[in-house]
């Protein structure tokens, strides 16, 4: 199989987004999700404090302000749409942006429940960085909010032509 060294580099270069203006809240109950978000939004510089569950993240936001909080739709002591009521009940924390990490968000009546709840933007899990990123970085520097919005994957540009090599011992 005739194979050639391949002349130019087709790597996407690497998204860089500046918030390193802003602070953000992230509320979860599950220690390795949290981790995982806070790596994610590291890429932003984003300035990252954490809260376990709903009461914390209320507490939290009620002495710190913050731009963006971004949570999960199961908390340990309430649901994403309780604690985003909360937040959205408290007039001091009017301008922070709600961005909700959720399983459920496919169908219509959820999206009404989010936006009832004053949900400004969803990401679907499995969470993936640059959707993730991009749907804060949309929500702080966005001169207006938008209606809910939902960041929707992007197909990578499809290849006219590969060749692949598969060299393997086990047949199977």
């Amino acid at each position: 199989m005739p194979l050639h060294r391949q002349t130019e580099e087709h790597t996407a270069p690497e998204r860089r987004w500046d918030l390193s203006s802003y602070r953000a809240l992230l509320v979860d109950g599950d220690d390795m999700q949290r981790l995982t978000v806070a790596r994610h939004l590291s890429a932003t510089d984003i300035a990252i404090e954490e809260a376990h569950n709903a009461a914390e993240g209320i507490e939290l936001a009620h002495h710190r302000p913050y731009d963006v909080i971004v949570f999960d739709m199961q908390l340990p002591d309430d649901d994403g749409l309780g604690f985003a009521r909360a937040i959205r009940s408290d007039p001091a924390l009017t301008r922070t942006r709600l961005l909700l990490l959720t399983s459920v968000g496919r169908r219509r009546q959820d999206i009404i429940a989010f936006q009832t709840a004053g949900i400004e933007a969803f990401v679907m899990k499995p969470l993936r960085r640059t959707h993730l990123c991009e749907s804060v970085a949309r929500l702080l520097t966005a001169e207006s909010v938008p209606a809910l919005t939902q960041v929707v994957d992007e197909e990578p540009p499809r290849p006219t032509r590969a060749r692949v090599l598969l060299v393997e011992d086990n047949s199977v």
